[in-house]
């Protein structure tokens, strides 16, 4: 049963996804605007929301010592799903300062010393080395220019490298390669994520397939805490640089 602290923490949090005006000219303030106020309380409710995460990271199959690069990081929760010391090394990009700054505790915390964070725009990030695996957590759907990050993550990747993204979306239409919502699906839960600059769309896995060999594809449905009468579409899906 719900703890009353947890429920007024959520309440607290909810309030700020839906109310909270979102200001700023670039994406970056935008950014700092939505995210700012709820960085504290951003694991606990979304943990939740953002089901496969754990899943996903469990699935990769990698070489020992090889390089991360994690594209819009947040708070760095994906580090709690892994050992790190499997990796040479990880970097954790985002553009946002204030969910940085909780990964920054985290790594400090948990003394990690082969963790960076670095506060950048994941379309234009530079790295002098490859890496072996790049990953979008809950990411892609909060990125203006989606396209040119998945195509910076398959220039940074080595040949051989993989992709893994977990994700909220939306089905085309006529979808013959993958799993087709109803009309509902497809037209409610865009509008209702679009309130916070959450952009589903049906033309992120499909781009995914067509700039990597497809590896392994789970597609299913997340419980939204608060919303019990329906459920939202995600993927799971991990790819390979050839």
């Amino acid at each position: 049963m719900m703890k009353a602290k947890e429920f007024i923490r959520d309440l607290k949090t909810l309030y700020k996804l839906t109310m909270q005006p979102v200001r700023g000219v670039s994406h970056q303030d935008r950014l700092e605007s939505f995210y700012s106020s709820q960085a504290e309380d951003y694991d606990s409710f979304r943990e939740r929301l953002l089901q496969g995460r754990r899943d996903l990271m469990a699935s990769l199959e990698l070489p020992g010592s090889c390089r991360w690069l994690d594209l819009g990081a947040g708070t760095g929760s994906n580090l709690d799903f892994v050992d790190t010391r499997n990796f040479s090394e990880i970097d954790l990009v985002d553009l946002s300062g204030s969910l940085l700054a909780q990964a920054e505790k985290k790594i400090s915390l948990e003394g990690f010393k082969n963790v960076k964070t670095h506060e950048k725009d994941v379309s234009d990030f530079e790295s002098p080395q490859k890496y072996d695996l790049v990953t979008f957590s809950y990411s892609l759907t909060m990125i203006p220019d989606w396209f040119r990050a998945i195509d910076r993550a398959y220039e940074l990747l080595i040949p051989g490298g993989q992709i893994a993204v977990v994700d909220f979306y939306s089905s085309r239409k006529f979808n013959p390669d993958s799993r087709t919502h109803n009309w509902w699906k497809r037209h409610f839960w865009p509008m209702w994520f679009g309130f916070d600059n959450v952009n589903l769309s049906p033309d992120h896995l499909p781009y995914l397939k067509y700039r990597f060999q497809q590896k392994d594809l789970i597609e299913g449905f997340a419980k939204v805490p608060y919303l019990p009468l329906d459920r939202v579409p995600y993927y799971r899906f991990v790819g390979v640089k050839i």
